[in-house]
């Protein structure tokens, strides 16, 4: 099956909105190929719930970008396209389709596009409160199996926080994504001393041994980490996961 194939099954409405945990980890093992050597400053280091500090090329991108037409460049399935971030995160319209996964532009789950995704939504919050009369914004933001979202318990305009949500979709479809897109890097991330290990295996039972030896990151089943959007008092977002028991 295609690269593109195997994707199709990650992404809806133009955008990937699903857990890492509801797929199959062959898809990571293909997809860890296309992590830059960058991107490997990981999500998360061996002490889980590190929060994202923005890669040397995420940077790099954000500051050559020209802001006046609100675009940043992101990365694609069709390469590294310069994209309208507000647009883009705007549910569909009327009856307008695609003829197929070719027309679709979807983002690829990179750390870069991470780290632009993150910086743009703490662009955003900040005015969505305030358009909303929300005095701050939760402490954290995750999302369950189901793709609900789930706010800390002591959150006092949890009820506004998730109406004001409904009205905006576009922000709602921002953070899902995100948190989406994180879990994908997370997870592949792990992946990356197993791919390159087996890559320069000389035999088959040295193969075999790999793969006895990572098992535990390859089974179907297993537990992936808990992906927590963080907002500071003043809607900054910053990024960790919680690993998984």
């Amino acid at each position: 099956m295609s690269i593109l194939n195997q994707l199709s099954s990650l992404f809806s409405n133009n955008v990937s909105q699903t857990p890492y945990n509801q797929h199959n980890q062959n898809i990571a093992a293909s997809l860890d190929n296309k992590v830059t050597n960058d991107e490997k400053s990981s999500l998360t280091s061996n002490n889980y719930g590190d929060t994202v500090t923005i890669s040397n090329t995420a940077k790099s991108i954000l500051s050559s970008d020209q802001r006046d037409d609100n675009s940043v460049t992101m990365n694609t399935n069709k390469g590294y396209k310069k994209l309208d971030l507000d647009d883009y995160f705007l549910p569909p319209q009327g009856n307008v389709g695609v003829k197929g996964l070719n027309d679709v532009v979807f983002l690829m789950p990179s750390q870069d596009n991470v780290d632009a995704i993150t910086e743009h939504l703490s662009q955003k919050m900040p005015q969505f409160l305030k358009d909303n009369n929300i005095p701050e914004p939760p402490s954290t933001i995750q999302y369950d199996n189901q793709g609900q979202i789930q706010l800390p318990a002591d959150y006092l305009y949890a009820t506004q926080f998730k109406q004001a949500l409904e009205e905006t979709p576009a922000i709602a479809r921002e953070l899902h994504t995100v948190n989406a897109l994180a879990s994908h890097v997370n997870e592949m991330k792990k992946l990356t001393p197993f791919n390159e290990e087996f890559s320069q295996a000389k035999s088959l039972s040295e193969q075999n041994l790999i793969v006895k030896k990572y098992q535990h990151l390859l089974n179907d089943n297993r537990e992936s980490d808990t992906i927590l959007l963080n907002f500071d008092t003043d809607g900054k977002l910053s990024i960790s996961a919680e690993k998984a028991s």
